[in-house]
Order: C-alpha cells, then structure tokens, then sequence
C-alpha cells in the first residue's frame, strides 16, 4: 500500500502569493515497490521517485502556485508496481484557504455642535471586514488619548467598539483623526491601515452679562400691512358732487358769453 501525506500553508494565502505544498510517500506494504509515480493538482509536485522498500518514505517533493481568489486544492495520486506486477495507489490532499483581508475604522460624535467646555463623548468602531483574523491590532489618537486601544487580535467578520470623553474648548473646533493598523494571520503577512476623521464646532460662550433672549414657542407678530384705498363717506360724496355741477354749469355760461352762437338775431 501508499500512503501519500501532502501538507499545505497553515495560514491562508493572500490572491497572488505563493501556497508552497509537500508531498511525502510511504510504502506501508509488506513488499517492494516499483516505480512510484506522482500525479498531483499543482504540476511542481508531480514526477517519478522511483522504487520504494517495504516502510520506505520517499524523498520529498516541493511545489508551489500562485494563489488566486478561491481556495487551492492539490490533490496527488502515487502509483506504483508490486512484484506480482498489479498496481498499487494512494492517495493525499491538502487546500490552501484564500485571504481576503480588510480593515475599518469609523469614530462617530455624539453631536456636530458643543457649547465651549461640554463633554463630547465619541464612539469608535473597529472593523475586521476580511476573511482572516487581525492580530496586534493598535488603535491611534493624538487628539483624544483615552480614544487608543491595542487590540490582540480580532475576529474575521467582526467589530469592537468603545467610548471616549473630552471636554470643548473655548472656541475653535474639535478634530479628532483616528488610525488603526493590524496584522492579517496569514501567510507572508504585511500590515493593513485605516484612518478616519471626525468635526465637531464649538459654540464659543457669550461674554459676561449677555443674556440670551428666551426662545419664544408663539409665533411673532407680523408687520401690518399699510391701508392704500381711501374711504369716503356717502354724505361727503352727495356734497361733492354738487360742487362738481355748480363749477361745470359755471364752465357752460362763460363759453356761451366768450363764444355767441352764430346766425342769431333778435327780433324786436
């Protein structure tokens, strides 16, 4: 018989990195065997080892793939003869498991807007949005200190969260940026960052004995509007149309003395 073992990465593999196998074979029979030969998933770990005694380990073999975006199955198949002539197989796997790492970090104020010299508390967030989990997280905040966290390691998939607290200044605004590294567990690791930044205006305090209005909650008389039409009283109109008539009959008789009718006579 054959025992074929092939051992994989034990971390997962990052899409263009090397998943490295080996391929060990075992005669585990009572007789030898000849001509043993390997057939396997990735080509590095195919070839001829040759005869192999009863309990004899074959040489190893060493092979390699660059990984792409789905897991690695190599699967090896050994084949050998036994003095009768009739085959003999075995067969092994091993899988590389594909990485996909991610990181995320959000910080998120509890208002936009602070009176000068009111706490301000912030809520940060982690995320671990790979596939593969974080180690030696470290969360940085040179504004806000009591915002830091190291973090041993987070979970694929997951999050943590938690508060910090700060007082307003005077005036100004306060900025708080926030960066988180980590480590992916993976094979040939290298770190993964991720910053954010969050605003928060600061209202600056009225200067000594100036009171705010009070905020009304009635609506604010508005302005009247100014009256453009005139009112006449009837007994007014009645007058004013009689002076009207006087002036036009006053009008008629001097056009009649200015201007005589022509053609007329008198008779005696």
């Amino acid at each position: 018989m054959l025992r074929v073992d092939v051992t994989g990465p034990v971390r997962a593999v990052l899409t263009g990195r090397p998943a490295r196998f080996t391929v060990a074979v075992t005669n585990t029979g009572t007789v030898p065997l000849r001509a043993v030969t390997l057939g396997a998933t990735v080509p590095g770990c195919s070839g001829l080892l040759g005869d192999l005694a009863p309990g004899q380990v074959g040489r190893p073999l060493h092979c390699e793939r660059a990984m792409e975006s789905d897991d690695l199955v190599n699967a090896v198949t050994a084949t050998g003869t036994d003095p009768a002539g009739r085959p003999v197989t075995g067969t092994g796997s091993a899988t590389a498991r594909w990485a996909r790492t991610g990181i995320g970090v959000t910080a998120v104020p509890d208002t936009l807007r602070a009176d000068a010299g009111s706490l301000i508390t912030t809520t940060v967030t982690m995320h671990n949005t790979g596939n593969v989990d974080l180690v030696n997280v470290v969360v940085t905040d040179p504004a806000l200190p009591a915002c830091e966290r190291v973090l041993d390691r987070l979970a694929a998939g997951s999050r943590q969260d938690w508060t910090c607290v700060t007082t307003a200044p005077a005036r100004g605004e306060v900025t708080n940026t926030v960066s988180a590294t980590g480590m992916p567990d993976v094979e040939d690791a290298t770190p993964i960052a991720a910053r954010t930044t969050a605003w928060v205006q600061v209202l600056a305090a009225l200067p000594p004995g100036v009171l705010v209005p009070p905020a009304s909650d009635s609506e604010p008389e508005r302005p009247r509007l100014a009256t453009t039409a005139v009112r006449v009283d009837p007994v007014s109109a009645f007058g004013l149309g009689m002076l009207l008539a006087g002036a036009l009959m006053m009008l008629a008789g001097l056009r009649r003395r200015r201007y005589p009718v022509r053609g007329a006579y008198r008779r005696d």
